[in-house]
């Protein structure tokens, strides 16, 4: 009797472990083999996708399983980003490159893969460990926009002196 406890105690503990490190990809994507993806379009009726060298404004999480190791959320403003022609393409902007404005994404990768975008959380994962980024893409911003903003962030900061 003791050894069937035993026993069906490892089985629970090794199945505890493997559905820590697996990741569902199910109902996902394949982008050219190098992350899975879940693609929420927005709501505006026309999708618009930014065009190389546009400035976009984004929000994302980073987790591990479903801990939430960094994300920008709790900023000010969504993080600004710009988008690169297809010869300085890594995984995140080709990431981004999939959304229009409004979209949000998931995506599933090998950290592997991807130890750049890890930053100070590479030695949280092992070689077949998964990353889960969330992406949302609020906006494009002009120039004349991104300067005013810019001004107005400067007027703000000199009133703090």
């Amino acid at each position: 009797m003791r050894l069937l406890f035993f026993i069906s105690c490892l089985l629970a503990l090794q199945a505890c472990k493997t559905n820590r490190t697996s990741v569902d990809l199910s109902n996902m994507r394949d982008h050219q083999q190098l992350f899975y993806y879940s693609l929420i379009k927005g709501s505006l009726d026309e999708r618009i996708f930014p065009p190389v060298g546009a400035e976009v404004r984004i929000n994302y999480r980073m987790l591990k399983d479903s801990i939430v190791l960094d994300e920008s959320y709790s900023n000010f403003h969504p993080t600004l980003v710009q988008i690169p022609s297809d010869q300085y393409d890594n995984f995140f902007t080709k990431a981004l490159k999939i959304m229009a404005i409004g979209d949000s994404l998931r995506v599933h990768v090998q950290a592997q893969k991807v130890p750049d975008m890890l930053g100070e959380y590479a030695g949280r994962f092992e070689a077949k460990d998964w990353v889960t980024f969330d992406f949302k893409l609020y906006e494009q911003i002009d120039e004349a926009k991104m300067n005013l903003q810019i001004q107005l962030e400067q007027q703000f900061l000199d009133s703090l002196r």
